[in-house]
């Protein structure tokens, strides 16, 4: 999962994700965040949490298709629709 993603709508975003352990680096355009994974242990989807308690939900289609939700905070309007990326290089 980790490495350079680019989204396949008309955004246009690239997503750049690194692993340390359980906690998760995920960065788009100027926005970093620091996540804690809250699914251990599972294979194909991957949830995380930020210290703000915004959930993202990382779905492995292929090792080169990712599908991504976010979920904003219990009490705050927002959720994603589902992001497609397609990798485009692998984390460092």
């Amino acid at each position: 999962m980790t490495g350079k993603w680019e989204s396949q709508d008309n955004y246009q975003t690239t997503m750049t994700l690194t692993k340390t352990n359980d906690t998760l680096t995920y960065q788009v355009d100027d926005q970093k965040r620091t996540l804690t994974q809250v699914n251990q242990g599972a294979k194909d989807t991957s949830v995380y949490k930020d210290s703000s308690g915004a959930t993202y939900k990382f779905i492995k289609k292929t090792k080169q298709e990712l599908y991504f939700v976010f979920t904003a905070k219990e009490g705050l309007v927002g959720k994603t629709n589902r992001i497609v990326y397609k990798k485009v290089a692998e984390s460092k």
